[in-house]
């Protein structure tokens, strides 16, 4: 999905491997990689680039997984998009969302700040935003309660998903209490 006004930026130690867009969204370019044949010989294989599906991390930041020369690492999406459009974070400095909804990592959102900034922000935000009252949320506290519902009375989560229109991953999420853990069944 192509969107307008979304700028593309190398990852920063990624060049010419990944980019990051000022809408948050990370993706891998068309590259040649160094494999070994069946036959135990060294080729090339070509790789196509494409979108990169974030992951959700415990403390509830999207990341995506980075390879370069054979290593992977976890990178924070939020701190690759300043890292790419504003640059490395000054000391003392943390990432931090305008809106405190660690979803929203359009550039427009996030900036490097102090970390008692970050936490006046969380406050006059009031508090860490739950359910419902996060921007990008798609489902409701009572839509949740009936999934919980669903889920404990042997419905699959691909049936939940198709239901309610949304990512199986979402509903697994919910299941391993990975999101929403505020929320009890019906």
């Amino acid at each position: 999905t192509k969107i307008m006004n979304e700028i593309w930026k190398p990852v920063k130690g990624y060049e010419g491997l990944y980019e990051v867009s000022n809408e948050g969204r990370v993706r891998s370019l068309d590259r040649e990689v160094k494999r070994t044949s069946k036959l135990n010989k060294p080729c090339l294989m070509s790789l196509t680039g494409r979108l990169i599906k974030p992951r959700l991390l415990k403390r509830g930041y999207l990341a995506v997984d980075l390879y370069c020369c054979g290593n992977q690492s976890t990178h924070r999406i939020h701190r690759l998009v300043l890292e790419a459009f504003v640059g490395l974070a000054p000391d003392g400095m943390e990432c931090c969302h305008y809106d405190d909804d660690p979803f929203n990592n359009h550039l427009s959102n996030l900036r490097w700040d102090t970390h008692q900034n970050n936490l006046i922000d969380l406050e006059k935000n009031g508090g860490r935003a739950k359910g419902s009252k996060i921007p990008s949320s798609l489902l409701t506290e009572a839509q949740v309660s009936k999934v919980k519902w669903a889920l404990s009375h042997s419905f699959t989560q691909a049936e939940i998903a198709r239901h309610y229109g949304v990512a199986h991953q979402l509903i697994h999420y919910i299941a391993i209490n990975k999101t929403w853990r505020h929320i009890n069944a019906f």
